[in-house]
């Protein structure tokens, strides 16, 4: 991955990631480490920094931070291919389990999230027939068995999350009340403003977009480079009617370099906004 990559997974500038990886290299090549086995909490240190990078590999490989493709399969699939790797080393560990299930869950819909054309297609759009049934029959099998250890983390609730999206036979009968009550549990795990502006997203489809975006308002300093925060803000403008505050939203997306079916997409919401507020 790319130092834009990898700065854009921790929503930091490219240069102070450069300065980060530069200093641990050094701090590495200073330090003489030794090769050897870790006593079980080193262990355990490691391998969760492990799963997040993985995470965060998954993550650049199923919504690019920025170029010309969209979606990287590679990146997925080696993703998934390190996670297996690592359930087999690790068998008894519900997180690695969850992690796995999460991934799997995820890469389970890339048949159906671009048009030929290249277009983006919605989840709530998105045709569930080519989801990859036994793709989320693994998932299940997993989620369910690290849950029956009930040590609960971050990858589990996640993937309950997305595992609530596949048994859903369409996107008017998500159950979206189950999902915004796993957001509020995930926030108690990991309390960023990532999490919230997703949980802010749950929030919309049982209360309202007003309601959302009162979520949104202390996320602005944290989460101003962040395009899907204000690809969010405008999606609940536009729904609110408030057309210009949408259109501003989604005029920072393009502003902060989206990948060209991004692009695409942005530029017909901003001309949606545009002819409703001409014909209010």
């Amino acid at each position: 991955m790319t130092v834009q990559e990898i700065a854009a997974a921790f929503l930091i500038k490219p240069k102070t990631m450069e300065q980060r990886i530069t200093r641990a290299k050094h701090t590495i090549n200073e330090a003489d480490i030794p090769f050897g086995i870790p006593d079980l909490m080193e262990r355990n240190r490691r391998l969760k920094n492990v799963m997040l990078m993985l995470y965060l590999l998954f993550n650049e490989g199923w919504s690019a931070s920025s170029g010309e493709t969209q979606i990287k399969p590679t990146l997925c699939n080696e993703a998934i291919r390190l996670a297996r790797l690592l359930l087999d080393l690790f068998p008894g560990m519900s997180e690695l389990m969850g992690l796995l299930a999460l991934v799997l869950f995820q890469h389970s819909r890339r048949h159906s999230r671009l048009e030929k054309s290249g277009k983006l297609i919605p989840l709530e759009e998105q045709s569930r027939e080519l989801w990859d049934q036994e793709m989320i029959a693994e998932a299940n099998i997993l989620l369910e068995k690290a849950l029956r250890h009930a040590t609960p983390g971050t990858y589990q609730i996640q993937a309950a999350i997305a595992a609530v999206h596949t048994k859903s036979t369409s996107a008017s009968s998500t159950d979206w009340a189950e999902i915004e009550r796993l957001y509020a549990a995930l926030y108690l795990f990991e309390p960023t403003a990532v999490v919230k502006l997703n949980h802010a997203s749950a929030v919309a489809k049982i209360c309202g977009p007003k309601a959302a975006l009162e979520m949104l308002t202390p996320l602005e300093d944290d989460l101003k480079t962040y395009r899907w925060y204000h690809a969010a803000l405008g999606a609940f403008h536009l729904e609110l009617k408030n057309f210009n505050d949408a259109k501003k939203a989604y005029q920072q997306v393009l502003f902060l370099q989206p990948t060209k079916q991004e692009r695409f997409f942005t530029i017909q919401k901003i001309a949606e906004c545009e002819n409703k507020s001409s014909h209010l």
